[in-house]
């Protein structure tokens, strides 16, 4: 299917032929008709991407910091591969389309196939031929409105938001600054809602529009002092109320609105502003400010958006989905003239002119843009789920082993896949990626020679021999068990599991198949540690294990934290250093305990911040600490061990340290190194290597089962009745 795409990289912006999407829990699939532009938000994306990396960073100075404190964390060329891949995936565009309903999941019940439907969202509601909508940012189209008007529902929601906002109320006088697409909505909106409108802004033909759709007054600001303008009109009142729909740097814009202002009024702002503003006049008249926040509540909450939770109605009455419907009423009841702010049309083959239109390579005026699709009867079976990005002169079939891969996110594309696709005899065959542009990037980036959106097609493919799972964990256990079903050996990030019944089954599944199974418990693998197992082994005693951990903090609104998703961080994360001293230990844990910080505020978690105990049956005993709310610039890792008279530190993977007769030898440094190439060159080394992958499987399994335990432990927040002793006896 053809898709609009920018390269943050490059800056160039292609309509692409990419993967059809697959169908996700919670959502449906639409075959788009058409879909709008934003113009403002879409030229900040190109306009950034255009910039070299000098100008991306003076912009985003944010970003810039991030990228500093990660290196700091992670090292520099872990933070370099991961920054690239950023740079390398290409964005898809468009945030606002109408379409038939070509699929729905399973757990939607309020659609149907062929239904008319109106979508929003960034990454979801692209201009695209197809696209996956999660439930919430999908509503169904009135039968008298067509998809061009349909098309405009995310721009109109968040017009809608920004009224709200404001709270006109009947008969006031309310100023709408910047009369482009926004504007002319947000006057329309505020007119049906009994208010005289006094629309701004510097270009006569938007004003001359604004007046043809019922603005009662304009003002041009750039002939006229607007302010004065409108206390004139106002009878030296001035407004009730004002909305900020345009877009400035400057900081006179926020200004001249508390100038048009009376006393105790308000101000919205829905346009990106500059909120630099002299506090006098703000201060004099009482007047309140807000923003308005995209399309309504629910937007950026990942509860609302992705899992499909609903507000309840009487809590809150306008969600953004509720506005979006709202708008689509409005054009059905006539009360809202979308047609006529429609000034241009193109097809989705020639969108690269519509882009030309909006960062101003073609001179002409422009409002409303439409990019339009193929009215064939493209349905979900007929939908192409996999394309061919690259056909080297060497097949990868013909490579010792063929890797198939599935996952996007920054780890897979920032450590895991530079590795493989550097090493000789890996030819690297298909890509799968619930988003196509990202399946797309990644095989651009890696060579892969296929790029999809279908795992079950991918693994269909008889040359691969080896597959890589690099998804969010709720789908590790499903994908494990569908990889070795089909033959292949697998290797999975951590966790391998996130329950015990997803445990059991991947066993299961293991035992009756003949591939091989790893799991993605890297530092093992890692130098230092391999030193400080060797001294431990000529040992042979018990040991006593500290292990640390500068985890950082996380908020709970992570993907990570999700109960769904990420299943939290003690099974997502706590897994690696249970591995680790197990491998080190060389015994089988016995038990496990563990206690959890108690916080004041809600921010922090407990289960962030723990205190792990366990010991093994060889007498060995480790204490894990897991802390979220450690200082910036602490080492992320620290693990000491004693045994037999003999110490032993390894410090975040660049040294190992052996402490004997008050002397210190150096067992490994470096650069910083855990594990990664040396456990992908064993996973591919197609059981050639002398490591016991099923010794390795073993602890991996232990691992996980102690993560649970662990993880039981904290959330039932038991206490034995002897701590709170010492009441009694101070009584």
């Amino acid at each position: 299917m053809k898709q609009a795409l920018q390269y943050p990289k490059r800056g160039e912006l292609k309509i692409e032929n990419t993967p059809a999407p697959a169908l996700k829990k919670g959502g449906v699939i639409i075959r788009n008709s058409a879909s709008l532009l934003s113009a403002g938000t879409e030229r900040s994306i190109i306009e950034m991407a255009e910039k070299s990396l000098i100008g991306k960073a003076k912009d985003r100075p944010d970003l810039v910091r991030q990228v500093i404190q990660k290196a700091r964390a992670e090292g520099v060329l872990n933070t370099y591969r991961k920054v690239k891949g950023k740079l390398e995936t290409p964005i898809p565009l468009g945030y606002s389309c109408a379409g038939i309903v070509t699929e729905i999941s399973k757990e939607v019940s309020e659609f149907t196939i062929g239904q008319r439907v109106a979508a929003a969202g960034f990454g979801y509601a692209s201009h695209a031929e197809m696209v996956f909508v999660p439930k919430n940012l999908t509503v169904p189209i009135p039968a008298d409105i067509s998809m061009e008007e349909a098309s405009f529902v995310t721009v109109g929601a968040i017009a809608l938001q920004g009224v709200r906002q404001v709270d006109p109320r009947l008969g006031e006088t309310v100023v709408v600054v910047g009369l482009g697409l926004l504007g002319q909505l947000t006057m329309q909106m505020l007119r049906v809602n009994g208010c005289a409108v006094i629309g701004i802004d510097i270009d006569d033909r938007r004003l001359t529009l604004a007046k043809n759709l019922g603005c009662e007054m304009v003002v041009n600001s750039d002939s006229f002092n607007g302010p004065a303008e409108v206390m004139n009109i106002t009878g030296g009142m001035g407004a009730d109320g004002v909305v900020i729909t345009a877009a400035s740097t400057s900081a006179g814009m926020m200004n001249q609105a508390a100038e048009m202002c009376r006393d105790r009024a308000r101000i919205t702002v829905v346009g990106a502003v500059s909120m630099d503003m002299d506090r006098r006049p703000f201060y004099n008249k009482e007047l309140t400010v807000n923003m308005s926040r995209s399309y309504g509540p629910g937007r950026y909450d990942t509860n609302y958006e992705e899992k499909g939770n609903d507000y309840p109605v009487g809590h809150v009455r306008w969600t953004e989905k509720r506005n979006m419907e709202s708008f689509l009423k409005m054009i059905e009841r006539k009360q809202i003239n979308v047609r006529d702010l429609i000034t241009h049309r193109y097809n989705i083959d020639d969108a690269t002119d519509a882009y030309d239109l909006i960062m101003g390579r073609i001179n002409d005026d422009y409002l409303g843009v439409v990019l339009r699709y193929p009215e064939e009867n493209m349905t979900s079976e007929s939908a192409v789920r996999s394309v061919t990005v690259k056909m080297p002169r060497n097949s990868a079939s013909a490579k010792a082993r063929t890797i198939g891969a599935v996952g996007t996110g920054g780890f897979s594309t920032g450590v895991l896949y530079p590795i493989i696709s550097s090493m000789r005899d890996v030819g690297m065959k298909h890509i799968v990626s619930g988003r196509g542009s990202n399946a797309i990037g990644a095989a651009r980036q890696f060579n892969f020679e296929k790029a999809g959106t279908s795992f079950e097609e991918m693994l269909a493919d008889k040359t691969i021999t080896s597959v890589i799972i690099a998804t969010p964990h709720y789908l590790h256990a499903d994908q494990v068990i569908m990889a070795l079903e089909a033959g292949k050996d697998v290797f999975v990030e951590k966790p391998l599991a996130t329950t015990s019944l997803e445990l059991d089954t991947i066993l299961e599944a293991y035992k009756k198949n003949d591939g091989i199974l790893m799991v993605g418990l890297n530092r093992r693998f890692s130098p230092a540690a391999i030193a400080v197992k060797k001294q431990l082994v000529l040992l042979g005693g018990p040991a006593m294990f500290t292990y640390r951990i500068n985890a950082g903090f996380i908020p709970k609104d992570h993907p990570i934290q999700d109960s769904e998703i990420g299943k939290g961080r003690i099974i997502g994360e706590v897994c690696h250093f249970v591995d680790l001293i197990t491998y080190l230990c060389g015994s089988e844990i016995s038990s496990v305990s563990a206690t959890g910080m108690t916080f004041k505020s809600n921010e922090r978690l407990s289960t962030d911040n723990v205190q792990i105990q366990m010991t093994y049956k060889d007498g060995s005993v480790a204490a894990i600490t897991y802390v979220a709310c450690g200082g910036n610039g602490l080492a992320k890792e620290r693990v000491e061990v004693h045994s037999m008279d003999k110490s032993f530190i390894i410090d975040d993977f660049k040294t190992a340290m052996m402490y004997l007769n008050g002397k210190a030898r150096k067992l490994y440094s470096g650069s910083q190194d855990k594990g990664h190439r040396r456990e992908m060159e064993i996973f591919l080394s197609q059981g050639k290597s002398e490591t016991d992958l099923n010794a390795v499987l073993r602890e991996a399994v232990m691992a996980t089962e102690a993560t649970f335990e662990i993880d039981r432990a904290l959330r039932a927040n038991s206490q034995s009745p002897k701590t709170e002793g010492w009441r009694k006896r101070m009584a």
